[in-house]
């Protein structure tokens, strides 16, 4: 009789450590279910967030239309093209412009200034609008400028030596103008926010003019060096110099805000105009660090800080990263575009495709690293690309 108990009690033992260590490994097994959940959720986040930092839109012209790519993802590769002369009924265009991801087509010819317009960024429907009544029997277009809210056209009346600014409310659909008179004729004008800046020529230097929208008045003028580049940034005039620090000025009283230690020699902004629109983020602006010539490149991205004058330069090898897209596409290529999301400072390369044997377009490649140089990814494109959007 004891012994019966002693085994039954040594097998109820065993019995019970058994369950033990099943129910621990029950536990174990679920504490490593949700280990593994966490983390697929998390490397989720984190994909969803690397392919958040690489969306992007191409711009380009296929024959006579102009496309916009949205590339959506590198890796896997996903994209979408949209027919932008079809989806806005462009009939004919001189040329655009960009401003924050809004699109602006011109239309210059015949006897009205057309407008279209899209945010390439927001996707939202687009919109085309005629400008101010002209007569182009008396007057001479010369350029025009847009932004959400205000269509700016530039003419000349040579005979009388006058020059107009009309502008054209686009909420309100009302005209207003500015005139002037004199021989010095605009070379540039842009339009920020509520207000357009004209760059005039002189003898030896240029002059800067700003005026309000809203109220057409002059709200003053600065003398710039023939090498200067100015542009407006948060109610704040910036006058870029190869010799001198960056001038700061505010907007409404032309007062100094004092300068900023940075000086343009050796930088370009992805802009050939006197009087450009920057991409800014933050207070970040985007630059160009120029590179030795000769060389195969022009420079490498760098990032200016508009509140203390200091620039972070790229380490990206240019070279290295062209062979690569050669020899993973086996294209002819050539970089023509260069930029980079602020944000993440993610860097975004265009380059051209053509055939040597008959000198033929043969699309483009984008293609992305990170502001080291690494982690490339690439994706083919139909069109050659002439502006690259990111939406920082």
């Amino acid at each position: 009789m004891y012994r019966r108990w002693q085994v039954s009690f040594r097998i109820f033992t065993v019995n019970c450590i058994f369950d033990e260590m099943t129910k621990m490994k029950i536990k174990l097994d679920i504490l490593l279910f949700i280990t593994i959940t966490v983390l697929s959720c998390e490397n989720e986040d984190d994909v969803n967030e690397a392919n958040k930092n690489l969306s992007i839109t191409v711009l380009g012209q296929l024959e006579n239309d102009l496309l916009q790519i949205n590339i959506e993802s590198f890796k896997p590769q996903e994209f979408n093209q949209i027919n932008l002369s079809s989806e806005l009924t462009i009939e004919d265009y001189q040329y655009y412009t960009l401003d924050q991801g809004l699109l602006s087509v011109f239309n210059l010819y015949g006897d009205a200034h057309k407008l279209y317009q899209k945010n390439i960024l927001t996707n939202s429907e687009g919109s085309s609008i005629y400008g101010c009544d002209v007569d182009f029997d008396e007057e001479q277009y010369i350029s025009a400028r847009a932004n959400s809210d205000y269509f700016v056209q530039h003419n000349v009346l040579f005979s009388q030596e006058l020059q107009f600014l009309r502008i054209y409310d686009i909420k309100s659909q009302t005209c207003s103008l500015i005139q002037q008179s004199g021989q010095n004729i605009f070379d540039e004008i842009e339009v920020f926010g509520s207000y357009v800046a004209t760059l005039s020529t002189q003898i030896d230097s240029r002059k800067l003019q700003v005026f309000d929208l809203n109220s057409t008045e002059k709200l003053g003028e600065l003398q710039l060096d023939l090498g200067d580049i100015a542009t407006i940034v948060n109610e704040a005039i910036y006058i870029f110099s190869n010799t001198k620090n960056t001038q700061r000025y505010a907007i409404n009283s032309f007062e100094s805000l004092g300068d900023i230690e940075f000086q343009r020699a050796g930088y370009q902004f992805n802009d050939s105009s006197r009087l450009i629109k920057v991409k800014t983020k933050n207070n970040y602006v985007e630059l160009i660090r120029e590179l030795a010539q000769p060389s195969q490149f022009y420079g490498i991205p760098a990032i200016l800080d508009l509140d203390n004058g200091n620039v972070s330069i790229s380490e990206i090898n240019l070279f290295e990263i062209y062979n690569t897209v050669i020899s993973e596409t086996s294209l002819n290529l050539t970089l023509n575009l260069l930029t980079v999301n602020l944000q993440s400072q993610r860097i975004f390369l265009g380059f051209d495709a053509f055939n040597n044997d008959t000198l033929q377009d043969e699309g483009g490649v984008i293609a992305t690293t990170n502001f080291n140089g690494e982690d490339l990814e690439l994706v083919n494109v139909e069109i050659s690309p002439q502006k690259i959007v990111t939406s920082n």
